[in-house]
C-alpha cells in the first residue's frame, strides 16, 4: 500500500536547540519557502521541518541553524573640503567581503559609486555638496549572485562654498523658468 502524502508542512523556530518555548509553530501548504509574519531580532535561532501526511506526521528535521545579523550602522567622517567621505566598516568574520553602494537618491537609481571591499576602511569622492546615500551588500562565501542590501543611510555633506550654493539656486531658477 501506498501513503497518500498531503501537500502540508509542519515548521518551528525557537532560539535554542531544545525548541523550548517555540517562537513558531507552523503549519502550511508545502512550498519551496516560508517567511515569518514578523520580523525577528537579530540572533541566532534554531529551525526544523516535518512532512505531514494523512497517516500524521512524519519526523522533524534535524534542526539548523539561522543567524539574523544586525545592520550595520555607518558613521561616514567627510572631509574638511566636503570632497571625499571615509567610512569604517565593522569586521565581522563571516562575512568575506562588502559591496558598497553610493546614490544620489533613496531607491538607488542614480548611482555615483560602487565597489566590492574585503577591507574594513572605504572612501569616495563626493560630487559636492547635499545629500548622499549609502548601502551595504554582503558576500558571505556563497557565490549567487543575489546580493541583499542593508537600509539606506542618509548622509549630507554640507555646503563649504557659498557661491556653489547660489550657482546651485541660480541654475534651479534657470531650469524652472
Amino acid at each position: 500500500t501506498s501513503t497518500d502524502v498531503s501537500a502540508r508542512m509542519h515548521y518551528q523556530l525557537a532560539n535554542n536547540e531544545q525548541f523550548d518555548p517555540l517562537l513558531i509553530d507552523k503549519i502550511f501548504s508545502q512550498t519551496n519557502s516560508f517567511t515569518p509574519e514578523t520580523s525577528l531580532p537579530p540572533g541566532d535561532y534554531y529551525w526544523r521541518i516535518a512532512n505531514l501526511d494523512n497517516n500524521g506526521r512524519g519526523p522533524f528535521s534535524e534542526s539548523s541553524i539561522l543567524s539574523i545579523k544586525e545592520q550595520p550602522t555607518l558613521a561616514p567622517e567627510i572631509s574638511d573640503e566636503g570632497s571625499s567621505v571615509s567610512l569604517s566598516l565593522s569586521q565581522d568574520p563571516s562575512i568575506s567581503r562588502y559591496h558598497i553602494q553610493v546614490s544620489r537618491d533613496a531607491n538607488f537609481t542614480q548611482i555615483i559609486h560602487e565597489q566590492w571591499s574585503d577591507g574594513k576602511d572605504f572612501s569616495f569622492n563626493t560630487q559636492g555638496s547635499g545629500s548622499y546615500y549609502i548601502r551595504l551588500g554582503i558576500e558571505n562565501g556563497e557565490s549567487t549572485g543575489d546580493i541583499r542590501y542593508s537600509d539606506p543611510q542618509k548622509m549630507i555633506v554640507p555646503f563649504k562654498d557659498w557661491t556653489e550654493l547660489i550657482l546651485s539656486l541660480a541654475a534651479g531658477l534657470l531650469i524652472i523658468l
